[in-house]
């Protein structure tokens, strides 16, 4: 009698089990839909932006800093992985204070995020992500990089270098410890040491790609994201069917 009884408990717990177990596989596997529905709805809402940024790129009356303004709200276009800066104080602080800097060192005023104001044509987009701040800069389709263009690149690497180096930075140096340089541009037109410059010791922290292979990539990895998530996403509704 003793031993059926502990039997039926037995069983009543292992239905409780069984039934506890298929309702948590249920609300992990509601879990992910809901999840990959979300990240579904960024990249079509990123490739929307993609999509605007190409019509930006065959319009000849779009400007550099039109270019620029896009980049630094949505800069996963130059890298899919990198996410919009918002509310940063120490960012703003290093903006500002390399624009002193810079102003002190050469004697040229620069602007680095003032797309609010018309009056302000940025020089170029200062961002960061991980710890190293990126600076962008977005040439026009079709645009050849000339000398005097380069010795502007040159002169941001040479200060922003000596900016990060300097022991009074040392505050900002905790959040930023190094940088990178991306130019987007079509073709190259540099000769002499502008030319040296480019191919030597900028080499290590200058990327350059054209907007053919700019507009790809992004739009590809995106597009490949959407694809795997409505596979997983039918995997994922093809299994809860199942169970």
């Amino acid at each position: 009698m003793s031993s059926q009884y502990t039997m039926k408990i037995s069983r009543l717990t292992v239905d409780k089990l069984g039934v506890k177990l298929y309702d948590r596989v249920s609300a992990v596997i509601a879990e992910l839909i809901s999840k990959l529905s979300s990240f579904g709805k960024i990249a079509e809402e990123r490739l929307k932006v993609i999509g605007r940024l190409d019509g930006m790129r065959q319009r000849e009356e779009t400007l550099e800093p039109d270019l620029q303004e896009l980049i630094e709200n949505a800069p996963w276009l130059i890298d899919p992985e990198w996410a919009p800066v918002t509310a940063n104080q120490s960012l703003n602080n290093l903006r500002k204070s390399f624009e002193i800097y810079y102003h002190r060192r050469t004697g040229h005023e620069i602007s680095l995020s003032n797309f609010n104001d018309p009056t302000k044509r940025p020089d170029f987009v200062l961002t960061s992500q991980d710890g190293i701040v990126q600076i962008v800069e977005i040439k026009k389709p079709g645009h050849s990089l000339k000398n005097n263009e380069m010795d502007r690149i040159v002169s941001y690497h040479d200060n922003m270098r000596s900016f990060l180096d300097d022991p009074s930075n040392e505050a900002l140096r905790r959040h930023y410890g190094d940088f990178r340089i991306t130019l987007v541009c079509d073709e190259i037109a540099l000769t002499g040491t502008a030319l040296a410059a480019y191919n030597g010791y900028l080499a290590a922290k200058l990327t350059c790609i054209n907007w053919n292979v700019f507009l790809a990539r992004t739009e590809n990895v995106h597009q490949d994201f959407l694809k795997e998530m409505n596979r997983q996403r039918s995997l994922a509704v093809r299994k809860e069917s199942d169970d």
